[in-house]
């Protein structure tokens, strides 16, 4: 039971949550960018553009279902070339593999308003559980009236467990690209007030 609340807000169990509805994700406000160590020395960083989806929040803290949907040809890096790699059936092979998909299972949430996510990734066909660490960045009414949350998450993969494997280390003579990749997300969600 809310132990304070107003239409945007509820606080239960000492826990800042938004109120309960579905929340569709702002694809213009949503930022899911990735980064992996690059021949050791560096970093390569990049990020998925076309997202889609819904988070629902129900009446506890842990009544949060993610569903999500992303556009893997969307990836960019800044360098046509490596984009072009990218999307080639060497790693995300969107050809074959049109989507990706993110779908909550169980969420947890410490009282510092931090909520650990286990969903399942599905790339390339291939599903795993991936955690998230999110916290809420906020909740305001929009200009178009609407009720406008964000969140902020963080986790990462191994990807290996998604057949992202190439001869890059044979081509290169080392470790190109880590197995090791990072997930930091921004994003922004509405729902109608009416």
């Amino acid at each position: 039971m809310p132990e304070d609340s107003d239409e945007l807000t509820r606080v239960v169990s000492g826990v800042h949550v938004p109120a309960r509805g579905t929340y569709k994700i702002d694809p213009v406000h949503t930022f899911v960018r990735f980064g992996a160590q690059h021949l050791v020395v560096g970093r390569v960083r990049g990020r998925l553009v076309n997202v889609a989806g819904t988070i629902v929040v129900g009446e506890s803290p842990i009544d949060l279902t993610l569903d999500v949907e992303i556009d893997p040809a969307s990836v960019t890096t800044l360098n046509d070339v490596r984009d072009a790699d990218l999307r080639s059936p060497r790693f995300l092979d969107v050809a074959t593999f049109p989507k990706m998909t993110y779908r909550s299972k169980s969420a947890t949430v410490s009282p510092q308003n931090r909520w650990l996510i286990a969903g399942e990734l599905r790339l390339r066909n291939i599903a795993r559980i991936v955690q998230l660490e999110a916290a809420l960045g906020g909740v305001i009414v929009d200009s178009q009236g609407m009720a406008r949350v964000g969140y902020h998450a963080t986790g990462s993969l191994t990807r290996t467990d998604f057949g992202l494997t190439t001869d890059l280390e044979k081509e290169t003579g080392g470790i190109a690209v880590s197995e090791d990749v990072v997930i930091s997300i921004d994003v922004e969600a509405t729902r109608s007030l009416t």
